[in-house]
């Protein structure tokens, strides 16, 4: 190489993200990134993500892909890629004019021919730079422990992708001692986790500056995620098949790990097939969930064990008109009664609120039973309360409103549909065809 051309190679550097080779007038080799802390990780990366690729599509199907990496510093990962597989179109987008220069001067240096297209931009400039494009497959690598957060980067860069969104991050790991003692207090019952697994995960936040060519944009607090927290923006944005391509342990020898310890994580995730909006995905949790406290109708046993353990002073006057009625007072408790999965659940609702979740399955039972001027009784308990619970207000109003669609009082129902739509405007409009 000439010497200016060495100089002007250093000048571009550091070649943090790739090796480069080239070749002097004089035959002689000349690299340069060999020295780099990661100078074996984009290599490795880049033929797990190329074998990971061709396992998942075919080769028409690649050859008819379109590929963005976002974030690509010098596009050396993305030219590997590329160079292995002929997509329609690869592009990629880096925030830092010099890391594209860096990568341009780089390969004409060393001969590397790429049909690779590079823009200037960060990751919220995607749809200003590819306003009307989507890409097959998405690459975020190494970008998302410099950004401020992770879920504002996959939720952003989910928009450009219509398949397959793969993510590569540092990542700190599980707390050992404190990660009871933090699920408690984030308390994770909300809808969303009705019958599903309680995930949840945390960041670790820093301060960084602009000041090296793979850092933050600007002066900003920056993010490092736990797996478990990629994980969830990534099924927040509709990609819930998830597979592991690499940790750590691939990416880095243990040398490496000596001189900088770190934890690193690398994950493929495809697009629901179904493209379901999330908003779509938690409302089915709530219908269900409204579903069961508001239509399950439970046995006899169970309103017996209501009977036995919550009639208490205030509610004894509505467990004697249900027992007008009902046999449920003579039963007694039955030992060998076994409690379904839905009775378990009310159950566990209900020393929350007990005078009014206990009227609501008080009602619901006379419902059952043909007895709707009871459940009236009931539930008007429950509407005309001070300071009443407010789930089981509209509740009850939902249950009115089927009582009073039934026998005909128009008024009525109009009555309580508008305190229910008050209440609660997200009440599903339809649940178990009652209304």
């Amino acid at each position: 190489m000439k010497p200016d051309e060495v100089e002007y190679m250093n000048a571009y550097g550091p070649y943090d993200h790739g090796i480069w080779d080239a070749v002097g007038s004089d035959g002689a080799s000349v690299t340069f990134g060999n020295n780099s802390l990661f100078a074996t990780r984009a290599e490795v990366m880049a033929d797990k993500i190329i074998k990971y690729l061709q396992q998942k599509f075919t080769s028409e199907e690649l050859h008819n892909a379109s590929i963005v990496d976002i974030g690509c510093y010098d596009g050396w990962v993305l030219s590997k890629i590329s160079k292995s597989i002929k997509f329609k179109r690869a592009v990629g987008i880096e925030p830092r004019q010099k890391n594209i220069d860096k990568g341009k001067f780089a390969r004409k240096i060393c001969g590397v021919d790429t049909a690779c297209q590079f823009y200037c931009g960060g990751y919220q400039d995607l749809e200003k730079v590819f306003p009307s494009e989507m890409f097959d497959i998405v690459l975020c690598l190494g970008m998302a422990h410099h950004v401020n957060s992770i879920e504002h980067l996959i939720k952003t860069i989910s928009y450009k992708s219509s398949n397959l969104l793969i993510v590569d991050s540092m990542i700190i790991p599980p707390l050992d001692e404190d990660y009871q003692r933090i699920a408690a207090v984030i308390n994770p019952v909300d809808i969303i986790y009705r019958k599903k697994e309680k995930i949840w995960g945390l960041a670790a936040y820093k301060m960084e500056s602009p000041y090296f060519d793979g850092s933050a944009e600007d002066v900003s607090l920056v993010n490092i995620p736990q797996e478990s927290l990629i994980r969830m923006c990534l099924q927040s944005s509709n990609f819930s098949s998830i597979d592991t391509l690499m940790s750590e342990k691939d990416f880095y020898p243990k040398d490496f790990q000596k001189i900088r310890g770190v934890n690193e994580i690398m994950l493929g995730a495809f697009r629901d097939s179904a493209d379901k909006i999330s908003s779509d995905n938690w409302f089915e949790n709530a219908k269900a969930y409204e579903e069961l406290f508001c239509l399950y109708t439970s046995s006899d046993d169970f309103m017996a064990h209501l009977n036995a353990n919550f009639n208490s002073d205030e509610l004894s006057q509505y467990f004697i008109k249900l027992n007008d009625f009902s046999q449920i007072n003579k039963r007694g408790i039955d030992h060998s009664y076994a409690m379904t999965e839905e009775e378990r659940e009310i159950l566990e609702n209900i020393p929350r609120a007990p005078f009014e979740k206990v009227l609501i399955e008080l009602a619901k039972y006379c419902m059952h039973k043909d007895n709707n001027e009871l459940a009236r009784i009931f539930l008007e308990a429950i509407t005309k309360k001070k300071n009443s619970d407010w789930r089981s207000f509209y509740r009850a109003c939902f249950l009115l409103s089927v009582i009073e669609k039934e026998v005909g009082n128009e008024d009525r129902l109009n009555h309580y549909q508008g305190l229910l739509l008050i209440s609660n405007p997200l009440f599903p409009k339809k649940i178990g065809g009652r209304l």
